[in-house]
C-alpha cells in the first residue's frame, strides 16, 4: 500500500475524530444525505475505473497495431488522482452534508465512536479498495496476465487493514482515554505530561506489534524453506556476523502473479527484528544483489531508524501543539480546528517526516555499500528493482528519493571518502544522535511549558 493511500484514509479519519455530531432534521433528511454521499463516492470510483480501463484498452490496441507501442499508461497516477477525489468527497460530506449526525440518527450512536467511525467510513473504504484493486488487476493486464478481480480485492483489503487499522485504533483509544472517560479526561486535561506519555506508550505498542502485522500483507514462508536458502543463508550469516545484527526472523513474501520486487524490515528490539523479501525480488536479482538489499535493511537497524521513527511520531504532537497555540486565537469552530490539525499534520508528514525518511534511505544505502564493500552491487540492485517493478528511476515519493538520485548520492559519498565508508557511517550515526537529542529536548520543553500552564 503506497504512502499516499494511507494519507487518503487517515485524513478523513482525523476529520471524524474532531467533528462533533450535528443535529439533523428528520429521518428523511438523514437518509438523503447518506444516500447522496454514497452515490457520489460510487460515481467517482466508477469514473476512475472507466478511465483506467480506457487507457489500458488504448495501449493494448496500439501494441497490436504497431511494433513499438506507446509507453505504458501511468495507472498509478490516475488511481491516485481519483483516490484523492474520493477523499475530498468524503471530507466534504463530513463538513457540509453532516453525515456523522445522519449516521447517528439512522444507524448507530456516535457514543460508540470506535465502531461508528469505522462503519461510517465503510462506503468510502469500499470505493477506495475497489479502485485500488482494479488498478492492480489492470497493471497485470498490461503484463499479459489477467487475474480475477476477486483475488486483488482480498489482497487490497488485507493490505489496507494492516496499514490503517492500527492507526484507527490508536486514534480512537487515545480519544477514549483522554476525552471520554470522565475521571481520566479531567486528569489528562490538567497534566499534559500524561497525555504525551499515553501517546508515546500507545505508539510504542503499535511499533512493537508491527512485525506481526506486516506478516499478514502476503502469504509467506521462512527464508530457510525457500529454494534460494541454500545460496543466500551462508552469505546472510556472514553479513550478520560482520554487522552484529541478529535477525529474529526472515520471511519470503509470496506475491504470486503480482510480481512485487520489495523488501522491508520491522521490529524495535533485538530478536524482534524481522526482515521480509518478496519472491519476485529473489527472482529478479543476482544473489550478491539480494544480499546488498538485505544489507540496506540491516542499515536501518544499525542506524536505529525504527526507533527514530517512533520519536518522529511522538514529535507530531509537539509540532501540532505549538503550531496550534500560534493559530488558536484565530479559530472559533470545530471545523476550523479540524482543518488546521489536518493541515499541520500533513505539513509535518510531508515536510519533516518525509525529509528524515529520505535521509534514512540514503544512510541505509551507504551502510549497505559499506557492509558489502562494493557500492556498485547495491546500485545494480536498485536499478534491477526499478526494472523489475516497471518503475521510473527518476520517480521519487514522500519517503523515498528516486533511484537515480540514490545511485548518484552513493557514488558521490564513495568518491568523497576514497572508497572507505567507515567514517561516513560513523558521522551519519552521530548526526542522528544529535537530531534525537534536539527532538528529545524539544519534547521535554513542551511538556515542561504546558505542564506549568495547566497548574
Amino acid at each position: 500500500m503506497d504512502f499516499n493511500t494511507i494519507l487518503f484514509v487517515l485524513v478523513p479519519l482525523i476529520f471524524l475524530y474532531f467533528r462533533d455530531v450535528e443535529s439533523v432534521d428528520g429521518l428523511a433528511g438523514a437518509a438523503l444525505r447518506l444516500a447522496g454521499g454514497i452515490a457520489a463516492m460510487v460515481a467517482a470510483a466508477l469514473a476512475g475505473r472507466y478511465l483506467l480501463r480506457r487507457r489500458v484498452r488504448r495501449y493494448l490496441k496500439a501494441a497490436e497495431e504497431y511494433s513499438h507501442p506507446a509507453s505504458r499508461p501511468k495507472l498509478a497516477a490516475i488511481s491516485g488522482m481519483f483516490s484523492m477525489l474520493l477523499c475530498l468527497i468524503f471530507v466534504a460530506e463530513i463538513e457540509l452534508l453532516q453525515i456523522k449526525g445522519s449516521f447517528e440518527v439512522l444507524l448507530f450512536p456516535s457514543d460508540w465512536f470506535v465502531v461508528s467511525d469505522l462503519l461510517l467510513m465503510a462506503p468510502y473504504l469500499a470505493a477506495l479498495v475497489y479502485l485500488k484493486a482494479e488498478t492492480s488487476r489492470l497493471s497485470l493486464v498490461l503484463r499479459g496476465d489477467d487475474a480475477g478481480l476477486g483475488r486483488h480485492l482480498l489482497l487490497t483489503v488485507r493490505t489496507l487493514g494492516v496499514a490503517v487499522l492500527p492507526q484507527f485504533l490508536y486514534l480512537n483509544v487515545f480519544r477514549l482515554v483522554v476525552t471520554d472517560v470522565p475521571v481520566l479526561s479531567d486528569w489528562f486535561h490538567e497534566h499534559p505530561v500524561g497525555t504525551f506519555l499515553l501517546a508515546g506508550t500507545l505508539l510504542l505498542l503499535l511499533f512493537m506489534a508491527s512485525p506481526y502485522l506486516i506478516r499478514l500483507l502476503f502469504a509467506r514462508v521462512p527464508l530457510q524453506e525457500h529454494p534460494a536458502a541454500s545460496v543466500l543463508l551462508p552469505a546472510i550469516e556472514e553479513l550478520s556476523r560482520q554487522t552484529g545484527v541478529k535477525f529474529g526472523r526472515m520471511y519470503v513474501w509470496l506475491t504470486g502473479e503480482r510480481r512485487i520486487p520489495n523488501a522491508a524490515v520491522s521490529g524495535l528490539l533485538g530478536r524482534q527484528v524481522t526482515i521480509f523479501v518478496t519472491d519476485f525480488l529473489l527472482q529478479s536479482l543476482r544473489p550478491a544483489e539480494v544480499i546488498a538489499v538485505i544489507a540496506h535493511e540491516v542499515g536501518h537497524v544499525k542506524f536505529k531508524h525504527l526507533l527514530f521513527n517512533l520519536l518522529l511520531a511522538v514529535m507530531t504532537g509537539v509540532f501540532v501543539l505549538w503550531a496550534y497555540v500560534l493559530v488558536a486565537p484565530h479559530m472559533e469552530t470545530q471545523e476550523e480546528i479540524a482543518f488546521w490539525v489536518v493541515g499541520l499534520q500533513l505539513l509535518y508528514v510531508v515536510g519533516i517526516f518525509g525529509a528524515f525518511a529520505r535521509r534514512f534511505e540514503r544512510q541505509a544505502d551507504m551502510y549497505a555499500a559499506h557492509a558489502v564493500s562494493n557500492p556498485h552491487t547495491l546500485s545494480a540492485a536498485l536499478l534491477g528493482l526499478a526494472r523489475a517493478g516497471g518503475l521510473s528511476v527518476s520517480r521519487a515519493s514522500v519517503t523515498h528519493p528516486s533511484i537515480r538520485s540514490r545511485v548518484h548520492s552513493l557514488a558521490r559519498t564513495y568518491r568523497k571518502h576514497g572508497g572507505d565508508l567507515r567514517n561516513a557511517v560513523r558521522n551519519a550515526g552521530l548526526g542522528n544522535l544529535a537530531w534525537a537529542a534536539v527532538m528529545t529536548a524539544a519534547l521535554a520543553v513542551t511538556i515542561y511549558v504546558f505542564e506549568g500552564l495547566s497548574d
